[in-house]
């Protein structure tokens, strides 16, 4: 904001000046000079112009009318250069002046003409143009009295002739001017650089003035934007609250409060993740754009202390923001958002008590200060207490039936886990052989059957569809249809199956309960495996062999891929490929721009489940060779060390692998790392054990020997023997090598050290 007071003093000539300068002045100076004289010329030109006129005096005429508008042009055109200007004036008081002495000698105003010369070029050039004036003036007076004196010009008319010829009167005319001309000269000297100084000092007191208005300014902006912050939050804080009393359902309330915080604050993405019952997982509970509809969908949810920006607040309670998410170690690259640059989660909680987090994110880099932690942490505050009221709420008002329809949901979703779709099932009766009949009608009839829960036939009464519901919902759906004449479905046909639907829901739900605890059990009993066969250090092979065999109880047939990580060097060894039925190693290879770097650098499961290529690409990893149809790889983590990678692909099927086979391979890939390490420190202990080993039985044999000989000869042969060396000597100062026994070591040949086909006479050394 301008202070259009300030801005009017700020723009003043003395302001301009000291802005500008003493070039600013003397510019000034000149100006106004010029202006008065063109005043006094505008005068005298038409007193001349008239004269001239009369007298018939044309050339005259035509040199002044030139010289009058040349001084017009100077007067007027400011965008002339400075010099230009300067040394137009200075060139016409120089040629006045002379034009006075040469006609008029001694008696003309010519001297103080040159006087009036040597102060406009102390002013307007400074104490050099002023000092080279002043040399220039009294050379030109001292040349002109010469020249007269001396006869060499012709002396002027009238009286002063006599005064003119003499030489004497013309030194102490140009001494007198001298002297004159030089006090002149110091003193405009002495003035200007005051002038200059005092034009510093007003030039740094109006930078100063400017400084702090800018300063102010700025004051006044970042004021004004708290202030619009602050009306933001208040804002979005009332209608939050607002919400929260006409909205009853606690989702809709979420879903609405958290795209009403993304449009507000025009973020790029925005999610609201609440605590699981067991506080391990931040699950996503509202989100916004196609984004996050989709994670929605695929009920997105990250680990309590993971390397994510949602895991670590959720983790220690207070709010994170990573300025760039490329340089923050616990951002979690998500495909679905490839424009997020900055990101930010504050704790949501009520009271002491967490109970989720709200995350928000930004295409632009460093996009949020203190000022948007501070809003965002009061409105996740409203928002936590407004979740609470509409949550409490929600249930006062649903009851029982809000129960019902809660363990319909419990009871239904594994059910759509199992027929892997969200579309319910449908069993065709096939028509008998020979009686005709088509399918092409039953859709309709079983769509609405499915939409409505209840039995459904068509317009003919000829095709029936009856719904299989499991505690309300639809999982199921029986669909016949009869061909005969006369064979309409009746309430009573329809009533029957209806009972065998109702059987059949029973059973099913018995069926799908029990093929459930089945895998629990499935997964139970490799989890117990896995662990011990980790817990008794077997080797590394044979425990990613049970690794594999008892995934494939579970999962079913799969391809596993073990990768181990060095950090050190960057390189990555798969010791465990199974491919097809074949089990093979790969040996290392410097991490590339796979689906394994990305799990590496990430620290985080990673589940495709179809158009592997596309979300590959959308990841920043390239595939080299067959693509899988589905991909589900998770980190082998030890604290916050990444050890490897464990992989489960499929090469037909999309949609093969779930959450569920996600948690449970990350669980055994934690095992797997334990194994991994605690096997590289046993290899360890072991090279440490037989080393001191090695070290003891040496020392212990050269101790016993009884002189320098065998010592010698000891030491050499035993560390030739222990350490597979092809050669090996030893010796005591420049002494000559100690010789070991004819023949070389057991076992040993000798070798043919000087090519002749021969064994050397004294064997090794």
């Amino acid at each position: 904001m301008n202070n259009p007071g300030l801005t009017q003093r700020t723009s003043s000539p003395p302001a301009s000046i000291a802005r500008g300068g003493l070039a600013s002045a003397r510019e000034q100076a000149l100006s106004m000079l010029y202006y008065v004289l063109a005043v006094i010329g505008t005068a005298a030109y038409v007193v001349m112009l008239v004269g001239a006129v009369l007298a018939g005096r044309w050339t005259t005429l035509a040199i002044t009318s030139a010289a009058y508008l040349w001084l017009l042009a100077v007067t007027l055109v400011r965008s002339l250069p400075l010099g230009l200007r300067s040394g137009t004036l200075l060139a016409a008081s120089f040629g006045l002046a002379l034009s006075q002495l040469l006609r008029e000698g001694l008696a003309s105003d010519g001297r103080l003409i040159l006087l009036a010369f040597v102060v406009i070029a102390s002013l307007l050039t400074g104490r050099r143009g002023g000092l080279a004036a002043l040399i220039l003036s009294t050379a030109t007076l001292g040349l002109i009295g010469w020249l007269m004196s001396s006869g060499r010009i012709p002396l002027p008319a009238g009286g002063s002739a006599a005064e003119s010829a003499s030489l004497v009167a013309w030194v102490i005319s140009g001494a007198v001017f001298l002297l004159l001309a030089g006090i002149a000269t110091l003193s405009i000297a002495w003035f200007v650089r005051g002038i200059e100084a005092a034009l510093g000092e007003q030039g740094g007191l109006v930078e100063q003035v400017r400084e702090q208005q800018a300063r102010l300014e700025e004051l006044v902006a970042a004021r004004t934007r708290d202030l619009e912050r602050q009306s933001k939050e208040l804002a979005t804080a009332g209608e939050i609250a607002k919400l929260a009393s006409t909205e009853p359902d606690p989702e809709g309330l979420m879903s609405k409060a958290i795209e009403l915080i993304r449009e507000r604050f025009d973020f790029y993405h925005a999610s609201v993740f609440l605590l699981d019952e067991g506080k391990l997982w931040a699950v996503m509970a509202a989100s916004t754009g196609e984004a996050g509809r989709q994670l929605l969908a695929r009920g997105h949810r990250l680990a309590v202390g993971s390397a994510s920006i949602v895991g670590w607040v959720t983790s220690n309670r207070m709010p994170r923001v990573a300025a760039d998410v490329e340089l923050d170690p616990f951002h979690f690259r998500n495909p679905l958002l490839p424009g997020t640059r900055s990101e930010m989660a504050v704790p949501v909680m009520i009271g002491d008590r967490l109970i989720g987090a709200l995350d928000v994110q930004s295409t632009q880099p460093g996009a949020f200060g203190e000022a948007d932690v501070r809003a965002i942490e009061v409105i996740s505050a409203e928002l936590a207490i407004a979740f609470e009221n509409s949550r409490l709420l929600h249930q006062a008002r649903s009851g029982l039936q809000g129960t019902i329809q809660r363990g319909g949901s419990h009871w239904t979703e594994p059910w759509r886990k199992l027929i892997g779709a969200e579309e319910s099932t449908i069993v065709h009766l096939e028509p008998r052989e020979g009686t005709g009949g088509t399918g092409a009608a039953t859709s309709a009839v079983a769509d609405e059957a499915i939409r409505s829960g209840a039995p459904a036939t068509s317009e003919d009464r000829k095709e029936l569809a009856v719904p299989i519901q499991v505690r309300g919902e639809v999982v199921a759906t029986i669909v016949a249809r009869r061909t005969g004449p006369g064979e309409e479905w009746s309430d009573d046909d329809i009533a029957v199956v209806q009972t065998i639907a109702g059987q059949a829901a029973l059973a099913l739900e018995g069926a799908r309960q029990y093929a459930e605890e089945q895998r629990r059990l499935a997964e139970l009993e490799l989890v117990n495996r896995v662990s011990q066969a980790a817990s008794q250090l077997v080797n590394l092979d044979s425990l990613y062999r049970i690794v594999h065999s008892q995934l494939g109880r579970v999962m079913g047939s799969a391809d596993l891929m073990i990768a181990l990580y060095d950090a050190a060097s960057d390189q990555i060894t798969i010791p465990f490929l199974s491919k097809g039925g074949e089990i093979t190693r790969l040996e290392a290879t410097p991490l590339g721009e796979g689906l394994l770097s990305v799990v590496v650098r990430s620290k985080q499961p990673l589940l495709l489940t179809e158009d592997i290529e596309q979300a590959a690409a959308a990841l920043g990893a390239r595939l080299v060779g067959r693509v899988p149809r589905c991909w589900l790889g998770v980190p082998m983590l030890l604290a916050e060390e990444i050890l490897g990678v464990m992989v489960v692909q499929d090469y037909e099927s999309e949609r093969r692998f779930t959450d569920d086979d996600t948690a449970l391979l990350f669980t055994i890939a934690s095992q797997v790392a334990a194994a991994v390490e605690n096997s590289r420190l046993l290899d360890q202990i072991r090279r440490s054990e037989r080393r001191q080993r090695l070290i003891h039985e040496i020392t212990a044999k050269v101790r016993r020997a009884s002189d320098m000989d065998t010592i010698l000869t000891t030491a050499a042969r035993e560390l030739s023997v222990e350490l597979n060396a092809n050669r090996a000597s030893a010796r005591l100062g420049a002494m000559p090598a100690v010789p070991m026994p004819p023949g070389g070591l057991p076992g040993q040949i000798p070798e043919d050290e000087d090519g002749d086909g021969r064994a050397p006479e004294e064997g090794r050394k």
